[in-house]
């Protein structure tokens, strides 16, 4: 089974070419660069890196590109420095020596091991995907070998035991269950349908929009139930602007200015999250003033994910809502 790549950000690399064969020569997982924003983990450049203080570490990132400032004590991805490093107060810090292949292949483990629960969401996302049509229960149990590793509520939520191999998934039988079952182990990773499906509809290379998307009028339907970190300014300016008026592909690709792939991709995820349709009848109807309301990027974030916690008892606004497919 060839899961989508784990992604890597490389900082303050004069020259990326080492690096970055590096990382294409990993089949399993296999691994690609990407931005900043976007990766799972990060490759900081030794040589480009200093300790501004306790924890705050500056990269020079190029001439003419503003240094990237890292905050190592509340950054939530694994990160490994290069070397050599300059800066002797950064060898407490995990480094790789990219020109010792063993040392290498080591630190890519590491850092594996630290991003196991994203692999076992990719490919939860890519089993979902595969079966999307046929999941006509409310409630699935996920068994390899007898052993329960995963409980699927659909739409909803996901339970994915820790220790399962992310490649064996592909062999375990989806035993449907009666809705009463959908407890999940305390133990297990806690994740979501649309979670999983966002993660792997963002990094399959294969097309996943359906066609009449392509010429239909879409509407805004829901709030993704995602984690706010994998939202991103597309998202936000796509859903602003079907929040105000449905839209075609065309009008969308006009109003926001995107190339056909990047506007692809985004309307990709909103879809297999349910945040958008092409049934009229399945559209949003009388939501929330803020968002309805909302014409721009910015204040349909806020309204979305607003700075004040929500009341005891008030509903949070990410919660899932059935998917489109579902009758």
């Amino acid at each position: 089974m060839l899961l989508p790549r784990l992604r890597m950000a490389l900082v303050g690399f004069p020259d990326p070419a080492l690096p970055q064969t590096l990382l294409r020569a990993r089949s399993r997982p296999g691994w690609e660069t990407a931005s900043l924003d976007d990766a799972d983990a990060l490759w900081v450049a030794g040589q480009s890196a200093r300790m501004e203080s306790d924890g705050l570490v500056r990269v020079w990132n190029g001439e003419g590109k503003p240094a990237v400032v890292l905050h190592l004590n509340s950054l939530q991805r694994p990160l490994t420095f290069t070397q050599p490093l300059v800066d002797p107060r950064l060898q407490v810090a995990d480094r790789v020596d990219l020109h010792n292949p063993g040392n290498v292949d080591q630190a890519l483990r590491r850092t594996e091991q630290f991003l196991r629960a994203v692999l076992l969401q990719l490919t939860m996302g890519q089993q979902i995907a595969e079966r999307l049509l046929t999941l006509t229960a409310h409630t699935y149990h996920v068994t390899l070998k007898e052993k329960l590793v995963a409980v699927v509520s659909v739409p909803g939520r996901m339970g994915i035991e820790l220790s399962t191999d992310p490649e064996e998934l592909a062999e375990a039988r989806w035993v449907a269950r009666p809705p009463h079952a959908r407890d999940i182990p305390k133990w297990f990773l806690p994740t979501s349908f649309a979670e999983c499906l966002w993660l792997y509809a963002s990094r399959t290379r294969t097309e996943l929009l359906p066609h009449r998307y392509r010429s239909a009028p879409l509407y805004f339907r829901c709030v993704p139930p995602v984690p706010q970190r994998l939202m991103q300014n597309v998202h936000y300016a796509v859903l602003a602007e079907l929040a105000t008026a449905p839209r075609t592909f065309a009008e969308l690709q006009e109003a926001i200015g995107l190339p056909e792939p990047e506007l692809d991709a985004a309307l990709t995820v909103l879809y297999f999250a349910g945040s958008i349709t092409c049934n009229a009848a399945r559209a949003a109807r009388g939501g929330a003033a803020s968002t309805r309301d909302a014409v721009t990027a910015s204040e349909l974030r806020n309204s979305i994910f607003p700075p004040v916690a929500p009341a005891p008892g008030v509903p949070d606004a990410t919660m899932p809502a059935p998917l489109e497919w579902r009758p």
